[in-house]
């Protein structure tokens, strides 16, 4: 064979490799995108599978099928549409420390008042604290509660914004939004209660019971809504609170005790799980406001009050860890010590 036949022939055959090869790659494309697909499928499918089990009304079951993967950067869908609860997701942060226990507790019952306050239908001696800058002023006086953590601070730069509005229309305006926000019944929207976010995916379940019961062994009751409801598991904790600084200044240590522990198990059983989450959501879909073209003073209440409810539960998670270790180290420590004296 001639030099140059054999050249063109070896020409040739590296371009007839060169198509097998881009060919084996399109190959590998197209069944790597049908795998993606599969995958894709198979989560779907097993989501959808989990709404199958989880609900017996097929129009309940169409419609969270549906709505459910639409709306599912929402906490509380995400509980509607899977049988496990997410695990509480709690940031880490510093928590303001202070030599007075006496003090920090008294300023975060003031601040559990002022969140069931913002919690619920607002009201026209709200909207005047607001406006006059009066309710900014009671949140910043509590900073051993409510510091330390930037969405506080953006929480409070928000309702800064509406200091000197007039008081009926601001009062319009944030009650129009609420109302959106809680009451409305087409998506975008947010639900209070913690049976919603914490698997029951219905109120008046075994959760708003268990709370109910919390209540009632406390001489306590919830009046105007459920008692899962967000205000008043905010103003069950900042009751037991004031009950635990009244039984400590009177001497009364078995009220004391009583007062604290019923705050402990309520926090670790109840709102430290979720109040994050309602916070997040509630901030997220206010921020929507601005998107629909509505109103400024509205969006500046509602993601002011989201941003406020995720950075307070953030830091009272941390306090309340940080709590129950320095707990757990003295009682290791007295035990230990106890050992060592052969008690």
């Amino acid at each position: 064979m001639k030099e140059n036949d054999l050249s063109q022939t070896l020409n040739d055959l590296l371009d007839e490799f060169d198509r097998l090869d881009a060919e084996s790659t399109r190959v590998s494309d197209r069944v790597g995108e049908r795998e993606i697909s599969k995958d894709t499928s198979k989560q779907a499918s097993r989501e959808q599978s989990e709404i199958d089990l989880l609900y017996s009304d097929p129009q309940v079951i169409d419609f969270w099928k549906s709505e459910g993967q639409r709306y599912s950067y929402l906490y509380w869908v995400r509980a509607m549409i899977h049988r496990e609860v997410e695990p509480a997701r709690i940031d880490p942060c510093a928590v303001p420390h202070s030599g007075d226990a006496a003090e920090v507790d008294r300023q975060r019952q003031a601040i559990y008042h002022a969140m069931a306050e913002l919690l619920e239908n607002p009201t026209k001696d709200l909207a005047g604290r607001v406006s006059s800058g009066a309710l900014s002023k009671t949140l910043r006086a509590a900073p051993m509660a409510l510091s330390g953590h930037t969405l506080v601070d953006e929480g409070l730069a928000d309702l800064d914004r509406l200091t000197g509005m007039d008081v009926d229309d601001l009062l319009n305006e944030i009650r129009q939004e609420y109302a959106r926000i809680i009451y409305d019944s087409f998506f975008p929207y947010v639900a209070p209660y913690e049976s919603i976010y914490m698997g029951d995916r219905q109120v008046q379940g075994d959760i708003t019971g268990q709370v109910y019961r919390d209540y009632i062994a406390a001489d306590l009751k919830a009046e105007g809504e459920f008692a899962d409801h967000i205000m008043h598991e905010c103003s069950f904790v900042g009751e037991m609170i004031g009950r635990k600084l009244a039984a400590d200044q009177s001497g009364d240590t078995e009220g004391a005790e009583m007062a604290e522990r019923r705050h402990d198990a309520f926090l670790s059983s109840h709102l430290l799980n979720w109040g994050t989450r309602f916070g997040h959501d509630f901030g997220y879909v206010g921020a929507m406001v601005e998107e629909n073209g509505r109103n400024r003073p509205a969006q500046s209440y509602v993601t002011g009050i989201g941003k406020l409810v995720v950075g307070f539960f953030t830091l009272e998670a941390n306090r309340f860890n940080s709590q129950k270790a320095l707990d757990e180290r003295k009682v290791r420590f007295s035990l230990e010590e106890q050992e060592g004296n052969g008690v």
